[in-house]
Parts: C-alpha cells; structure tokens; sequence
C-alpha cells in the first residue's frame, strides 16, 4: 500500500492551487467573451429588426406613392378627356 506523506500531500496541493490560480484568468475571459458577445448581439437583433422594418416601410410608402401617382395620371387623363369631348359638343351644337 501506498502511504501519503506530508510532503507529497503539500506538493500535490500545490500544484493544483497553482494550476487552479493560473487557469482562472484564462476561465474568466473565456466567460467573459461570451457574455460580451451575447451582451453585444442583442443590440445587433434589435438593430436588424428596426432596420428591416424601416425598409419595409419604406416600400410600401413607395408603393402607395406610385399608386397615388397612377390614379391621380388616369384621373386627370379622364377628366381632360371628358373636358375635350365637352367642348367638341359644345361647338358643334
């Protein structure tokens, strides 16, 4: 069987408190990159939804735009038609 002496108790626990101490920092930036990075994505999300809408917005304003145009093109095409055929009538009588 194999004793454990105090030395070699201390040398183990040494090590691992050592290891334990030198590995933390690199544990800590590793937890901290990904919060940063979650942290940082939630803006990103929020920024590409406002974005999206806005554009979405912005063409069917665009749209109703051109609609208005057409309409309001085929109005007064027909109104000044109807304005011609009228004074056609008007001279002719």
């Amino acid at each position: 069987s194999v004793l454990l002496s105090p030395l070699s108790l201390y040398t183990w626990m040494t090590s691992t408190l050592l290891r334990f101490v030198v590995s933390l920092p690199s544990l800590v930036l590793g937890a901290l990159h990904q919060s940063l990075l979650l942290i940082l994505t939630v803006p990103w999300c929020v920024a590409m939804i406002l974005i999206s809408l806005f554009l979405t917005c912005l063409h069917v304003v665009l749209y109703l735009l051109h609609m208005a145009l057409v309409v309001g093109v085929v109005a007064i095409s027909t109104l000044m038609l109807h304005k011609k055929s009228d004074r056609d009538a008007v001279k002719q009588n």
